[in-house]
C-alpha cells in the first residue's frame, strides 16, 4: 500500500513540508485560543484539532477529536478521516470495519477510496479489487486525483493478484 494517503481524499500532502508541523502546532494553539475566546461550535472544533493532530501524526488523539465531532455530527467525509487514522495507527481492520459500515449510506467517492486503502492494508485484495472496480464505474471523470490514485492502485492490486498466482 502507498504510504501517503489519497491527496484526493482530504488534500492530505504527499510530502510534510519542512515547516508543516511547527505551523500546525501554532495553529493549534490558536485554535484553543478562538474555543475559549472566541466560543467555537464544538463540532467545528473538534473536527479543526483532529485536522492539526493529523498533521502533527498524532493519530491517536486526532482519532479521539474526530470522534468526539461525530457526536455532533454523523458526516461520511469526518467519518472517513477517523478511518484514516486507523491505517496511520496499524489498526486496517477497524478502518475496513468503521468504512463498510458508512458506505452502506453513503455514496462518497472519498469515503469509497479511503476503504479502498483500509482493504488494500488489511490484506483483503479480493474485496479491495470488487472495490476497485465499482469505484472505477462511479468515480466522476473531472475527479482527476481520484483516477489518478484509482489507477496507482489498480496497478498495485493487479502486481499482487499476479505474485499470488
Amino acid at each position: 500500500m502507498p504510504d501517503v494517503p489519497s491527496r484526493a481524499a482530504f488534500g492530505v500532502p504527499a510530502e510534510m513540508g519542512l515547516l508543516t508541523k511547527p505551523w500546525a502546532a501554532i495553529k493549534l494553539l490558536v485554535l484553543y485560543l478562538e474555543y475559549w475566546i472566541v466560543g467555537l461550535g464544538e463540532e467545528w472544533f473538534h473536527v479543526s484539532k483532529g485536522n492539526l493532530l493529523f498533521d502533527l501524526e498524532r493519530y491517536s488523539a486526532a482519532a479521539g477529536a474526530y470522534s468526539r465531532a461525530l457526536q455532533e455530527s454523523k458526516s461520511p467525509l469526518l467519518q472517513a478521516r477517523l478511518g484514516w487514522c486507523y491505517m496511520r495507527m496499524n489498526m486496517p481492520n477497524s478502518a475496513v470495519d468503521l468504512l463498510t459500515t458508512v458506505r452502506s449510506h453513503s455514496g462518497r467517492p472519498e469515503v469509497g477510496m479511503t476503504l479502498l486503502h483500509a482493504l488494500i492494508q488489511a490484506g483483503k485484495l479480493p474485496e479491495a479489487s470488487v472495490l476497485h472496480g465499482d469505484l472505477m464505474k462511479t468515480v466522476p471523470e473531472s475527479s482527476n486525483e481520484m483516477r489518478a490514485d484509482l489507477s496507482e492502485l489498480g496497478a498495485l492490486l493487479k502486481e499482487a493478484g499476479a505474485s499470488r498466482s
